[in-house]
């Protein structure tokens, strides 16, 4: 082989060198900062949600909540407890 083969691969060697521990290193980094990034909006969307409501409207939902949480209560109490 002509000299410039050799550097070709050479080069070719070093940068699967470099790509390889790059990618060791990014698998075995913690993944806490993707924690922090990532971001719950359930919370904003739903104080949007609220804020929007008319007082008629949000009555009609605490109503409905109230009634909800009392389904859930009957159906949890055992049937000799009542």
């Amino acid at each position: 082989m002509s000299d410039w083969w050799w550097y070709a691969f050479l080069v070719v060697v070093i940068v699967a060198s470099v790509y390889l521990v790059l990618r060791i290193r990014r698998s075995r980094a913690p993944r806490s900062d993707t924690d922090a990034t990532s971001r719950d909006y359930t919370g904003d969307r739903e104080a949007h949600r609220v804020g929007e409501m008319s007082d008629e409207d949000r009555e009609w939902e605490a109503a409905s909540l109230r009634r909800s949480h009392e389904a859930e209560e009957r159906d949890r109490t055992p049937p000799g407890r009542a």
